[in-house]
């Protein structure tokens, strides 16, 4: 099961530290009969999220993750990737955060006052019926 396999990729790509949890987090989700797509995106966001906070020189272990922290990381993904991937990121560390404080993993959810990023519509430009008569037109050879 390819699924499977990618859970099992995302959780070995993880900080050392994220891996029990993710593990844990992983089989909660399979109990719960979540689908695996669901499972995959939920946990590779988290791990997403360990990998940011990450830092050789001082690691954000879990219990301390603040608003803040996840606010930074929502940032560096906004700046790199597309809003719609932020979001999808947003509700994956919901779920993750939510779990973890109904499991006692964490006292405080660290998600409760972030905002959601915004999905910015975009508009695909459609051409125009003389436009595209010039493109076929070309395309004849004429």
């Amino acid at each position: 099961m390819a699924s499977r396999n990618q859970v099992h990729i995302a959780i070995s790509l993880a900080p050392e530290a994220w891996r029990p949890i993710l593990r844990t987090y992983r089989f909660s989700l399979m109990a719960a009969n979540k689908a695996s797509r669901t499972i995959d995106a939920y946990v590779d966001a988290t791990r997403h999220l360990a990998t940011f906070l990450d830092d050789p020189h001082d690691p954000v272990p879990l219990a301390d993750i603040q608003r803040e922290h996840i606010e930074a990381f929502l940032v560096s993904q906004l700046e790199r990737l597309t809003a719609g991937t932020a979001n999808n990121r947003y509700r994956a560390l919901r779920m993750f955060f939510a779990w973890a404080t109904e499991k006692g993993e964490i006292r405080v959810n660290p998600m409760l006052h972030v905002a959601r990023p915004a999905l910015v519509e975009t508009r695909t430009q459609v051409l125009l019926d003389d436009q595209l008569r010039r493109i076929l037109t070309a395309c004849e050879g004429n």
